[in-house]
């Protein structure tokens, strides 16, 4: 025997990946907003983007929680704290909820060794009084059915943010109508049919701008013929706190879950994150009223 201890695990989800039913999100301008809504949360969000001080931290600093929490990827806070917030939130875009379970790793002793957050993708979910029943799809087509304490789990759900189950679905349409590679095959015969490009990608732009005005998605590359710099900085600003919002409901739901394992586990820590409380809006009105300039408040809003 080389004394090493057996380890425990309270997963009670699926070990591998369940596929749902319905497609993936596509399109160009869709997938691009993706990348920039659900991506980079650590990097977007730091108030300082040179600092290599760390954007997730545990609160109190030196808690036991972080020992679980790197109990199995030792750069948890670093890496894998926004790979994970980045797939609940490309989850509850697509499908309107993000389902997770927060699992216990103990040893044959019953000490606690670690904490793990695993995601899942259930096709239907029934609530009883202690436990919630899923069914889910394997990758072998097979139906699994499996239950999870209702206390070790977690539901992110879309409405909780203020929007509608179908706004992001109806957003990626718009969307994916304004692709100009759909255009090209009136581009290549414009000498016949007097397809001008120029005039179609002017209206194309002012489209996705119409398109995301409640999200204030700045698009790559858009001709900012419609926008003053100063606009495009409101709606950078506007995103950033957007997004920051839905950091912090996802934290909040995160550490309601572990609040109800504090005992077993023998801790007192929670999830917390090093970002800016700044209201931009606030910042844009004093820029508008000549407190500031533009390059102040371009500061202020990259984190430079």
């Amino acid at each position: 025997m080389n004394g090493e201890q057996k380890i425990l695990s309270s997963q009670k989800s699926p070990h591998t990946y369940c596929r749902r039913v319905k497609k993936r999100i596509t399109g160009t301008y869709p997938v691009m907003f993706v990348e920039d809504f659900c991506e980079g949360f650590s990097y977007d969000l730091s108030p300082d983007i040179k600092t290599s001080e760390l954007f997730y931290k545990i609160v109190p600093e030196n808690d036991v929680l972080m020992t679980y929490l790197n109990f199995e990827d030792n750069l948890f806070l670093e890496y894998a704290m926004d790979k994970i917030i980045s797939n609940i939130m490309q989850t509850m875009l697509w499908y309107s909820k993000a389902y997770m379970e927060v699992v216990t790793f103990k040893n044959s002793e019953e000490d606690p060794k670690g904490i793990a957050f695993k995601l899942f993708n259930p096709i239907v979910s029934i609530k009883s009084l202690n436990k919630t029943y899923f069914l889910a799809i394997q990758q072998n087509n097979r139906i699994k059915l499996f239950s999870v304490d209702n206390n070790s789990l977690v539901i992110f759900k879309l409405k909780d943010m203020h929007y509608s189950k179908r706004y992001f679905k109806r957003l990626f349409k718009k969307l994916r109508k304004c692709d100009l590679t759909l255009t090209t095959d009136l581009v290549l015969s414009n000498t016949k049919t007097g397809f001008d490009y120029d005039i179609y990608r002017k209206k194309n732009d002012f489209n996705l701008l119409k398109s995301t005005r409640k999200i204030f998605w700045n698009i790559h590359g858009i001709d900012n013929q419609y926008l003053g710099d100063s606009y495009m900085l409101y709606r950078k600003a506007k995103f950033k706190m957007i997004k920051k919002d839905y950091l912090q409901y996802i934290l909040h739901q995160m550490n309601l879950a572990l609040e109800k394992h504090k005992e077993e586990m023998k801790f007192e820590g929670k999830i917390c994150a090093n970002y800016n409380n700044i209201n931009y809006v606030e910042q844009f009105e004093k820029m508008q009223n000549g407190e500031i300039n533009i390059s102040q408040f371009c500061k202020i809003v990259l984190g430079i």
